[in-house]
C-alpha cells in the first residue's frame, strides 16, 4: 500500500510530504485535546475530498 502527495513533483518531496504529515498527526494526538483535533481535521479533509471528487487520489492505492 503507498500514498501520494497531491502535487508532489517526485517520489521524494511525495515522501517528505507524507512524512511530515505523519509527524504532524503524531505530535497532535499526544495533547488531551489533539484526539478531538486529529479527528476534526481529519473530517473536515475527507468532506473537502468527497465535495471537490478528489477523494479517489487521496484513498491508499492497492
Amino acid at each position: 500500500m503507498s500514498f501520494e502527495a497531491i502535487g508532489a513533483e517526485s517520489s521524494q518531496e511525495n515522501k517528505s510530504l507524507v512524512s511530515k504529515a505523519t509527524e504532524y498527526f503524531n505530535l497532535i494526538k499526544e495533547s488531551p485535546i489533539g484526539t478531538l483535533a486529529t479527528h476534526a481535521t481529519l473530517f473536515a479533509v475527507g468532506v473537502v475530498a468527497i465535495k471537490s471528487g478528489a477523494a479517489e487520489l487521496l484513498v491508499p492505492q492497492l
